[in-house]
């Protein structure tokens, strides 16, 4: 405040009414200052936010709206979001109003913002996530909250963090690689494509596959695919075997594309995916397998980006990787690269 000593008193009184001026005499003004600033900029943005929790059971129609309005990211997809609702916690959607909404989750001492949960005006976006931590730690007492947010919000959340939350440990960064479909050439010319050409003509030598509708075929058979890579896999999430188990249980639904690859005739493999809302963008969200050939996971990815381009999409998002990941993702050249963060916060 002492910088501003000099301004107007009307001035100082609009800071204060707009900005807050701290008991210690700090305020926080934005870049854009008070002419840049609109009522966007000030949603529930209050130590008691005027929004309100919603159970997310029964009440989709809402977050449709939302995403269909708002909606831009891999994750915005309504039936990724209930399938993702882990056993003793329940979903909820935080809405501010005019089809702003946040995609929540509580448990019974924990919260969590669903990755890329948020849907509204992306300029105002740390703002919603403050107001969603001030209502979980006032109305909830919760302990801890998770959130995964894309590198720039979280940039702009780091700026208006308040004195009275803190990060509770270092952030963990999440990589996701992009492929151009409509340059990505399918049949692997040139020295680019060297090695994935090598891997391909290796496997086709002796192997033979084919993709099926996934939808079209026995459950038990899928999940006896899902049992096998849950056996097989070396890392264990508990939280992704359920949510493919709820992709199986559901036959899908909410996935545009959803198919079982079949090797020398035997399922070894599952996919599903879904159209990226407002885009010509695919997201491949789930790849499978049993491990019983020896590079089925190159094949797999190969044999759908044919099939993905040949529906129209014109970019596959191969999801969130960490960096062991990203290496083997790496190996079909993507165009693009973006990264999330996920972090959690607690009270100070």
């Amino acid at each position: 405040v002492e910088e501003l000593k000099n301004i107007d008193k009307e001035i100082l009184q609009m800071i204060d009414d707009f900005n807050v001026i701290e008991k210690d005499g700090t305020v926080l003004i934005p870049d854009c200052a008070l002419n840049g600033m609109d009522m966007p900029f000030y949603v529930n943005h209050s130590t008691s936010p005027n929004l309100k929790k919603i159970d997310a059971s029964g009440n989709y129609s809402i977050i449709e709206s939302s995403i269909k309005k708002f909606g831009f990211e891999p994750e915005h997809n309504l039936h990724y979001f209930m399938n993702n609702e882990e056993p003793k916690t329940k979903n909820a959607i935080i809405d501010f109003g005019d089809s702003a909404i946040m995609l929540t989750n509580f448990g019974k001492d924990c919260a969590r913002l669903f990755p890329s949960g948020i849907l509204g005006p992306r300029k105002v976006h740390a703002r919603m996530m403050l107001d969603f931590f001030n209502y979980s730690f006032k109305n909830k007492k919760t302990s801890e909250i998770l959130a995964e947010i894309s590198e720039d919000d979280y940039e702009e959340f780091k700026k208006i963090i308040p004195k009275n939350i803190c990060l509770a440990d270092a952030p963990y960064i999440y990589y996701w690689p992009i492929v151009n479909l409509k340059e990505f050439d399918m049949e692997l010319k040139g020295s680019r494509f060297y090695e994935l050409r090598k891997i391909k003509n290796s496997f086709m030598k002796k192997n033979r596959i084919e993709f099926h509708d996934a939808k079209y075929i026995e459950k038990g058979i899928l999940k006896e695919v899902l049992h096998q890579w849950e056996k097989s896999r070396k890392g264990k999430d508990d939280a992704i075997s359920h949510e493919y188990n709820r992709w199986l249980e559901t036959n899908f639904l909410g996935a545009d594309y959803a198919k079982c690859a079949y090797v020398n005739g035997f399922p070894s493999a599952i996919l599903c995916g879904w159209n990226i809302p407002n885009s010509s963008s695919f997201y491949l969200a789930v790849v499978l397998h049993n491990y019983m050939a020896s590079n089925i996971g190159e094949i797999l990815y190969l044999e759908c980006f044919k099939e993905l381009k040949s529906m129209g999409f014109g970019y596959c998002n191969l999801g969130g990787s960490d960096e062991n990941l990203l290496k083997f993702k790496k190996k079909f050249l993507p165009e693009m690269l973006y990264k999330t963060v996920e972090f959690s916060v607690k009270r100070a």
